[in-house]
């Protein structure tokens, strides 16, 4: 690597649910090895994708040498704890002597079995109460003030400090040699039924890559039960696309004697290895299956409705929606559906109102699906020949953050392809096409560019918009969003700082993260705030202010704007981590 590539500021990391940075090669490298990173924190590149940093090949050499480092260190920490273990202390006192020149000290008469000075407890001689200290005969040498008795007690004393003190010390250094320990080697110290809870907490989080290696790391000391198997199935497909693998342990739970929901959720499981795959008639089949004998099983009709879309088959997914709205499903999921179903559909004027209303409630009642709702409004407006009511959709499109679907934490057991914006795309493509040389237009197809996962396509289209429409606040509030995305920090700062762009919701967002990122907790607050005054129910403003609240110390304001959040949305993923962080206080 150059000079200039290591010290060029693009890598972008992904630590405790924040994205900080960019920061150069070096920086990076000096963070892993003063142990402010771990290797399981996430990095991406400005034109790659999100990474552990221990899987990164720009990283793999210092990854090397900082697991060689933490190996030597083991091995001298091993050496020095086996060195302790062998230092013995002698604790036993040593004898008295008898006084040079003198006779023996008679025995007690009280007790001829017992010296004068047998009884007499050393606590006794140390607080100075013993009775040695009273007048005794002149024959009687064994005074508390005597140098020999001194001499024994402070020699106790100093030998009993020394244990504590050598205790301590191993105490001590236990510590420190766990707390340097490599995280990888701590979760090797847990046991089963620790590993089976971090994985379970860790997935309730949306945490699911970390799940997924808890779940395996526990599977490698025992064999999963059913539960915990359909637990990490689902993560398996998430993770890493692995359907094949997915299917190979459901089939081997399958033989087994289940009650009848485990049995419904491999089959669901199954139906969904298979639908992600595209095989639509196997998961359709299964799914039908697990309607049937397990009708309380919602996801199984879900992606039986998303399977007829697939399909082209609009009446059929109608059909199954208007049954589960009448069995008292009420799934955000299921309007938009509907609303998509109707839209491939239909010319009615009475179904398309319909489908517009079922998307205006959805918008004014959630925070999740938000740029997909806006976006089949925009179209339904479109074929409702509403030219006006089509760009204000676009235009509160385009000031949606687009990573909020993200944000949220869905079902596992659903298939959401139909909500993916590869499905959706063509949508975006009709309203661009039909729309005017309109501003608004030319910032929906960047927004859908970056949605289809080009972020670098998008830049480049919006730098071209931008040459004919500088002024324009909606795209520079845009605009900063996709340079903060690919770490262009200090251009996405300078944009959001322009008085006109200060009136979107989306610069907002991006100027507050960024004053968060760099440490500005006081600018951060201002702008959330001022970001809440524009929208009452952004999500995002409630999340950044109960950061805020914890880093000033506030832990009972911090709680409040996360229960406000939650109300508003409680499965947005920030919220629920912070929520979590909270609780593990």
């Amino acid at each position: 690597m150059s000079i200039t590539e290591s010290n060029e500021k693009k890598w972008l990391i992904k630590s405790s649910g924040k994205i900080l940075g960019p920061y150069s090669f070096d920086e990076v490298s000096s963070l892993l090895r003063e142990r402010r990173l771990s290797l399981i924190d996430e990095v991406r590149s400005p034109d790659g994708r999100w990474l552990f940093i221990r899987e990164c090949r720009s990283f793999l050499e210092i990854v090397k040498k900082m697991r060689d480092q933490q190996s030597d260190s083991r091995e001298d920490t091993t050496s020095l704890s086996g060195t302790t273990k062998s230092i013995t202390i002698d604790l036993t006192p040593p004898p008295v002597p008898q006084p040079l020149g003198r006779n023996p000290v008679p025995p007690n008469p009280l007790n001829p079995n017992a010296s004068s000075t047998g009884n007499v407890k050393l606590s006794e001689i140390l607080e100075g109460n013993s009775p040695l200290e009273k007048p005794t005969s002149a024959t009687n040498y064994a005074s508390a003030r005597d140098p020999r008795i001194q001499s024994r007690a402070s020699s106790l004393r100093n030998r009993t400090a020394l244990f504590g003190w050598l205790l301590l010390l191993v105490v001590v250094l236990g510590l420190v040699v766990f707390q340097q320990m490599p995280k990888g080697e701590k979760d090797r110290s847990l046991g089963f039924n620790d590993l089976i809870t971090l994985a379970k907490s860790s997935k309730a989080l949306g945490q699911y890559e970390k799940s997924l290696e808890m779940f395996r790391k526990a599977e490698a000391k025992q064999k999963l039960d059913v539960s915990q198997n359909l637990q990490m199935v689902p993560l398996l497909m998430k993770v890493e696309n692995q359907n094949v693998q997915a299917r190979q342990i459901l089939e081997n739970m399958s033989v087994l004697n289940l009650e009848t929901r485990s049995k419904a959720e491999v089959e669901s499981l199954m139906a969904l290895s298979y639908l992600r795959e595209g095989r639509l008639d196997e998961a359709q089949k299964r799914y039908e299956w697990v309607s049937q004998n397990y009708p309380k099983h919602e996801p199984a009709g879900i992606n039986l409705v998303a399977i007829s879309l697939l399909q082209n088959d609009f009446e059929t997914a109608v059909e199954r929606l208007n049954e589960m709205f009448r069995s008292g499903m009420s799934e955000p999921v299921l309007f938009l559906y509907r609303a998509i179903s109707i839209f491939r559909n239909s010319n009615e004027n009475s179904k398309l109102e319909a489908a517009k209303e079922d998307l205006k409630r959805l918008l004014d009642q959630q925070r999740d699906y938000r740029s997909e709702s806006f976006l089949l409004l925009a179209a339904v407006e479109t074929k409702l020949n509403h030219e006006l009511d089509a760009k204000d959709a676009i235009k509160s499109l385009l000031e949606t953050d687009p990573d909020l679907t993200r944000n949220h934490l869905h079902d596992l057991f659903v298939h959401e392809e139909v909500l993916e914006w590869g499905y959706l795309g063509n949508i975006c493509e009709m309203l661009v096409k039909n729309g005017t040389d309109n501003v608004l237009f030319k910032g929906l197809g960047i927004y859908c560019t970056y949605q289809q996962g080009d972020l670098q396509a998008a830049i480049s289209q919006m730098e071209q918009a931008r040459t004919q429409f500088a002024n324009d606040p909606t795209l520079a509030g845009l605009h900063s969003f996709l340079l903060w995305k690919s770490g262009r920090v200090n251009e996405a700062k300078a944009l959001t700082q322009l008085p006109k762009i200060q009136e979107t919701k989306l610069s907002d967002t991006v100027a507050a993260t960024l004053c968060e990122s760099q440490g500005n907790w006081a600018c951060a607050e201002d702008t959330w705030r001022k970001l809440m005054q524009k929208d009452s129910k952004n999500i995002s403003a409630f999340a950044g202010l109960a950061r805020v609240a914890l880093h000033k110390g506030q832990p009972e304001m911090a709680q409040d704007f996360i229960k406000q959040g939650l109300l508003i949305s409680n499965h947005y993923k920030p919220l629920v981590e912070l929520k979590g962080r909270i609780n593990d206080r």
